[in-house]
This record gives structure tokens, C-alpha cells and sequence, in this order.
């Protein structure tokens, strides 16, 4: 369950204005695909959406007739505590022209029935809404470049083994580097690397 609220500094009131407003819990494959860009830009990735409140408008301008937008969007608190907590918690703004850009979002605090509720201020006015989750891009390893001296061992001989390890991941991580021959694991070495 959700709780959805709007508040708009109306500029002027055209003769047909009219606002249609819907909730989803889903955003649009495009919409999601553009916001999981946006938050990779912040070394993010979009963990869950909460809430998806969508405004359409009649006869009524953004920035002409309409100024600042605050939609108050209230989700389950336990949504939030699997999600990483409150910190983790943005607000979107897919605009009508497709650009996307996260809002300032403000913790508003527990409703009458519990829930948490978060403010996610437009200073662009209305649009398509959403209160999404962003967790930490996990470190993502790559191993490359293998070299072997000598090519051609002995039993009993010393051979070096060099391999490059890149995180290109956005969060610091530990990776653990397998040595195998013939298919049986003969030493393993830990290797922690910051992302990039």
C-alpha cells in the first residue's frame, strides 16, 4: 500500500484545466533504463521502485501555469529498511520532453498509518513521478592478460604466474584470484581493489 499527496504552486488557473493523476508501482522499461543511467553517472544502480505517480495535464503549462511541485509519496517502512534505509531513497522526474533528473527528496517522516513519507520536490513541475531505491554499484571484477615464466616447467620447477585484476565496479571490493591446474585449485590469493 501507498499514499500518494501532491501540492502545486499554481501561477494561474486556464478555463479546462485539468489533472489526471495515477499510481503504478512500475515505471516503463524505457523510463527505468534512462533512470538506471542516471544513477550509474552517481556510481548507483536503481535497487527497486516504491512508487510511480504519473500527472497528466489539460490545458496547463509547466512554468507557465504551474511553478513548483511537491509530491509526498508514503511507502511501507519495511520497503525502506530493505532497501538500505532512508538515505537510499531518490526522487525522478521523467519530464515531457524525456529528459530524467533525480529531485531533491525530503524525509517527511511516519503517516497515521506507519508508513514512511518522503517530499520530492519539482521545482519544473508536474510530470511522471517516481521514489526509487538506488544501492551501490557492486564491485565488478575483470581478469586479463595471463603470463607464464617459464612457458615450460619442470615438476619441481618455479614458475611465475601474472594476471591483471580490474575493478570496474563502483565500490571497492575484494576479489579472489584462483590459481588451477588441470582443473584443481593450488593456491588462492585475495586481492582488494577500489572501484575504477
Amino acid at each position: 500500500k501507498v499514499t500518494v499527496g501532491i501540492s502545486v504552486d499554481m501561477k494561474r488557473l486556464p478555463e479546462g484545466a485539468r489533472l489526471e493523476v495515477t499510481t503504478k508501482k512500475a515505471l516503463s522499461p524505457e523510463a527505468k533504463a534512462g533512470f538506471e543511467l542516471l544513477a550509474r553517472e552517481g556510481d548507483g544502480t536503481i535497487a527497486d521502485v516504491g512508487v510511480v505517480v504519473e500527472v497528466k495535464k489539460e490545458n496547463l503549462v509547466n512554468g507557465t501555469d504551474i511553478g513548483e511541485v511537491s509530491v509526498q509519496m508514503c511507502v511501507g517502512p519495511s520497503w525502506v529498511a530493505r532497501m538500505g534505509g532512508v538515505e537510499r531513497i531518490k526522487g525522478s522526474r521523467l519530464a515531457d520532453d524525456g529528459t530524467r533528473e533525480f529531485l531533491e527528496t525530503q524525509l517527511l517522516g511516519p503517516n497515521a498509518e506507519g508508513q514512511t513519507c518522503f517530499a520530492v520536490i519539482s521545482p519544473k513541475g508536474f510530470s511522471i513521478f517516481a521514489l526509487m531505491a538506488i544501492a551501490p554499484r557492486p564491485a565488478a571484477f575483470e581478469v586479463r592478460g595471463m603470463s607464464i615464466k617459464p612457458e615450460v616447467v619442470t615438476p619441481g620447477q618455479l614458475a611465475q604466474v601474472v594476471v591483471t585484476v580490474a575493478n570496474n565496479g563502483g565500490n571497492t571490493g575484494t576479489y579472489n584470484v584462483l590459481l588451477t591446474i588441470d582443473g584443481q585449485v593450488v593456491s588462492t590469493k585475495p586481492v582488494t581493489l577500489v572501484a575504477g
